[in-house]
C-alpha cells in the first residue's frame, strides 16, 4: 500500500506478492497491483482518474521448464482502454538457458494501436559469477488509419559479472 505524489499528481498504490518452495512441484511467484492517479490535479488534464491493474505468475519446474504470464489494464477518464499481455517459456539445463517470449499490446499509444514482439533469448552461465547471452527480438506496430511502421529488428549480446 502506498500513496503520495508524483510530478502533482495524487498516486494510491495497492499490491500483494507470493514467492515459495512448492516443493516436487517446483518453485512458484507471483505479484498483482492496482494504481490510481488523479491527474484532475493537474489542471486542465483530460485523463482525469488514471487506473491500471496487472499482475503476472512464474513457475520453475524442477526439470528446468518454466512459464511466466503477466497482463496489464489501464483506462482513464477520458477514454483510453489500453491492454498488455505477455507470455514466455523457457527451459533451464546445467549453465544453460533458453527462453522464447511473445507480448502484444492495443491501444498503448493510440487507439487502434496493434503492437506485438517476439523473441528468443540464450544464456550461458560458465560459473555462479558469469553470463554470457545473446538474444533477438522483433517488434511491430500496426495502427489504424493506413499509418504504417517498420518492423524493428534487435539483436543483443552480452555478458555480465556478478560481485
Amino acid at each position: 500500500l502506498g500513496t503520495g505524489t508524483s510530478g502533482g499528481v495524487e498516486v494510491e498504490e495497492y499490491g500483494i506478492s507470493y514467492s515459495g518452495n512448492l516443493g516436487a512441484a517446483g518453485t512458484l511467484a507471483f505479484a498483482v497491483g492496482f494504481s490510481t492517479k488523479d491527474f484532475s490535479t493537474v489542471a486542465p488534464d483530460p485523463r482525469g482518474d488514471q487506473e491500471t491493474t496487472g499482475g503476472s505468475i512464474s513457475w520453475l519446474h524442477p526439470t528446468g521448464w518454466n512459464v511466466t504470464v503477466a497482463t496489464s489494464n489501464v483506462e482513464n477518464d477520458a477514454g483510453k482502454d489500453s491492454d498488455f499481455n505477455y507470455l514466455k517459456v523457457g527451459y533451464t539445463m546445467g549453465k544453460h538457458a533458453f527462453s522464447v517470449d511473445f507480448g502484444m499490446g492495443d491501444d498503448q499509444v493510440a487507439v487502434g494501436d496493434a503492437a506485438k514482439h517476439f523473441g528468443v533469448q540464450y544464456v550461458f552461465s560458465p560459473t555462479k559469477a558469469v553470463d554470457l547471452y545473446a538474444g533477438y527480438k522483433t517488434l511491430s506496430l500496426d495502427r489504424a488509419g493506413g499509418v504504417t511502421f517498420n518492423d524493428i529488428d534487435i539483436l543483443t549480446v552480452g555478458s555480465r559479472i556478478k560481485f
